[in-house]
């Protein structure tokens, strides 16, 4: 049972962009997101990675459950192995979580509360060999609002050129021209923003869309 259970939980992980750092213990693994290549939506990917091993496990004869911790955090890399906090941070969130369930420090949370439903998790006395103090929650499924709800945004300025010229291509479209228009830019130059604004104005006067997205953990 031990076998499949490694089995079904290294193809979770790795399906989603994972490595299996080490076999910690006989009925223990750590996993690794954004290791050696760095993505940015690591912390997505593992809260993905650690509902489906829950659910994967549950069916196997017996049906065991896993406790999993997961941490967000810079680490150093030698010889091809991870070092650092948020390894630890993530071992002692495990030793806190109840069968069955996977326990997040905070950082992991903000970075994935669009895309996942928490609940608040007390944790009484400080976590062994961590200094700080730390904030945890209980992960509990894929997030029931809408799945891309923006957060709230500070006020939009500049890139008044490039709205524009997205205007310019409804205009055209409505006008039953056909237009294919790639927006392009550095990773954080605001591509999502400017698509978010010019969408605003579209909802505004009652224009009609369909929105599609290929998210990058599902390549």
């Amino acid at each position: 049972t031990l076998g499949r259970m490694h089995a079904a939980c290294l193809q979770c992980v790795q399906e989603r962009g994972g490595v299996v750092a080490d076999r910690q213990d006989d009925d223990g693994s750590m996993a690794c997101f954004g290791v050696p290549q760095a993505l940015e939506d690591a912390a997505v990917r593992a809260l993905d990675a650690a509902l489906a091993m829950q659910g994967a496990v549950a069916m196997l004869p017996g049906r065991p459950q896993l406790r999993i911790g997961l941490a967000t955090g810079r680490v150093a890399v030698r010889g091809g192995v991870p070092y650092g906090t948020p390894l630890h941070l993530a071992a002692r969130l495990r030793q806190r979580a109840r069968p069955g369930e996977s326990v997040v420090d905070d950082t992991t949370r903000r970075l994935a509360r669009q895309r996942f439903d928490f609940a608040p998790m007390p944790l009484g006395e400080p976590l062994k060999g961590i200094a700080d103090p730390v904030q945890a929650s209980r992960l509990l499924a894929p997030c029931t609002r809408a799945a891309f709800d923006p957060p709230a945004l500070t006020r939009f300025v500049g890139r008044e050129a490039e709205l524009a010229e997205l205007h310019h291509r409804w205009a055209q479209a409505s006008g039953g021209g056909v237009v294919t228009l790639v927006v392009h830019g550095d990773v954080g130059a605001g591509k999502t923003r400017l698509v978010q604004e010019f969408l605003a104005t579209l909802r505004a006067d009652g224009g009609r869309y369909l929105e599609v997205r290929g998210l990058p953990e599902t390549q």
